[in-house]
This record gives C-alpha cells, sequence and structure tokens, in this order.
C-alpha cells in the first residue's frame, strides 16, 4: 500500500517477497518512521519539509526499491520524470486490469533512470517499460519491466558477471487500490 499528501505525509508498505523485505516508511508530517522486518528495527527522525525518494530507500532496499510510480509521485514534474530519456513511446493495445478498462503504453528509456540502486553508475542500458494507464483517469495502475542482469554486471569483476550471464530479473508493481485526494489522518 502507498498513500501520499504533499509535502511530506506519506505511508508506504512493501510486503515481504522471494528478493525483497518486509517494509515500511510512514510519515504524519512530523516525523519519518521507517520499519525494516528483516532486522525488525524501527527508525524515526523528524519529517523532511518536504519528502524526497532517498526518505523511501532504506526500509525498502533491494528489488522492490527501483518502484517508478513513488518516485513519480514524490517528483515536482512527474510527467518530465517519466519522460527523461526516453527513446519511444507506443500504444500497445487496450484491455482490463482487474476490472479498470486501460491503455498499455511501452516506453523506453535507460535503466540507469528507474533508481533505488539495482543498476551500476555508467550503465546505459535501455530497458522496455510497460504501463498500464486507466482510461478514463489516466492513472498507472500497473508498471512491469525486466533487467538483463548480464548488461547490470558489466562493471562488475568477471567472476561476479560470469553468475549473471543470461540471468533476467522482472519487476512488477500493481496498484489497485487507488484514491485520490485521500484524507490522511
Amino acid at each position: 500500500p502507498f498513500a501520499f499528501a504533499r509535502p511530506n505525509r506519506l505511508r508506504m508498505e512493501n510486503k515481504a517477497g522471494a528478493m525483497g523485505g518486509e517494509g515500511a516508511v510512514v510519515s504524519d508530517g512530523v516525523m519519518l518512521t521507517s520499519y525494516q522486518g528483516e532486522l525488525k528495527q524501527y527508525t524515526q527522525k523528524k519529517a523532511p519539509d518536504q519528502l524526497a525518494l532517498a526518505d523511501l530507500q532504506s526500509p525498502m532496499s533491494g528489488p522492490n526499491s527501483a518502484l517508478l510510480v513513488p518516485k513519480l509521485l514524490l517528483s515536482e514534474d512527474p510527467l518530465k520524470e517519466l519522460m527523461q530519456g526516453v527513446d519511444e513511446v507506443r500504444e500497445i493495445g487496450q484491455q482490463k486490469l482487474n476490472g479498470t478498462p486501460v491503455t498499455l503504453l511501452a516506453l523506453t528509456r535507460p535503466a540507469t533512470s528507474l533508481g533505488g540502486g539495482m543498476v551500476p553508475p555508467g550503465t546505459d542500458t535501455p530497458i522496455a517499460v510497460k504501463l498500464w494507464i486507466g482510461k478514463k483517469d489516466f492513472l498507472i495502475r500497473q508498471v512491469a519491466y525486466e533487467l538483463d542482469m548480464s548488461q547490470m554486471a558489466q562493471s562488475l569483476p568477471a567472476e561476479q558477471r560470469a553468475m549473471m550471464e543470461g540471468m533476467k530479473m522482472g519487476f512488477t508493481e500493481q496498484h489497485t487500490a487507488i484514491e485520490i485526494n485521500p484524507d490522511l489522518p
């Protein structure tokens, strides 16, 4: 679940998955509290005046920290952020996602634009990102992309590159309970 009210109120939970641990970040505008499930550890600090992606990183470490939609929501200009470095945008088709009519788009963007520390600096590999956009409300309902770990490992020592040869890692970020301008207690 992810809820956000500008400038600094947020609740974000990350469910435990095959590659990522359980975590949460909550900001009531006064305090920013993070929970890292693997360590069963809470940290708390004064909430910043305006939340940034870096405020979400520590408890959301691992592959799940590359979440694209929270990165866009925290941006001052989400469309500019989404389109940064994009080479191509194509409409793939129309379908229903969880009963909601959506338009499926594919865009090609640099892997480094995803953030979250999954892509080594200097890796300029383009990746295909698929977006399921609500036809009526234009909200992002789902994001999916796949990283070619062989290409991501080019700057690593030969032994590590060999271990990642032919490996691919897929990410899907789905948003099912979307509320616009919710009243966050």
